[in-house]
């Protein structure tokens, strides 16, 4: 939405009892996906390009478990894409469950 709006639509929100906005800048992914984080795993799907073309069911995921408890408990290969490797996803995965204390949670990422 134009930043000339942003006023009027915290006003409207907040009328309409919503506590809580997340406001962040819009850019076009050339890799996303969702993950299930815990603290032991993370479940990944990713697409290429926006995540949207997967919850519109345009896409298939490509899928991976990754797992602190070794290969066993894995299964799937995240491969390195446009810069980003498993292990930088994992770090990244990992401190957002830091965050919010540990409580697994899903999150979007591009």
């Amino acid at each position: 939405e134009p930043s000339h709006n942003v006023p009027a639509r915290v006003a409207e929100l907040h009328s309409a009892g919503v506590e809580e906005v997340v406001v962040q800048r819009f850019i076009t992914p050339v890799l996303s996906g969702i993950a299930f984080v815990r603290h032991l795993s993370v479940e990944l799907e990713w697409v290429e390009g926006h995540l949207e073309s997967l919850a519109d069911g345009q896409a298939s995921p490509e899928r991976a478990i990754i797992s602190r408890l070794g290969a066993a408990w894995s299964s799937g290969d995240f491969k390195p894409s446009h810069g980003l490797t498993e292990e930088v996803l994992w770090d990244f995965l990992q401190g957002v469950l830091r965050v919010f204390h540990y409580v697994p949670g899903d999150v979007e990422w591009a």
